[in-house]
């Protein structure tokens, strides 16, 4: 589930930079979609950090 939020960020980064830059906002956009991809982006190292760092299950190296 939280990797949806994840997915959805990356989304709502694209619509705010194509978008507002539309209206005028172009500094905005970038500033903004740089905000939601980073948010996106720390969602999924949270998730999957752990899973890379960690030893793996069958204690083979590699």
């Amino acid at each position: 589930p939280l990797m949806s939020w994840s997915f959805a960020l990356i989304n709502l980064a694209v619509a705010v930079r194509v978008g507002l830059p539309l209206v005028g906002a172009a500094e905005i956009a970038v500033a903004g979609a740089t905000l939601l991809w980073l948010a996106a982006f720390l969602i999924f190292v949270v998730i999957y950090a752990p899973i890379l760092i960690r030893p793996r299950v069958d204690n083979r190296p590699g």
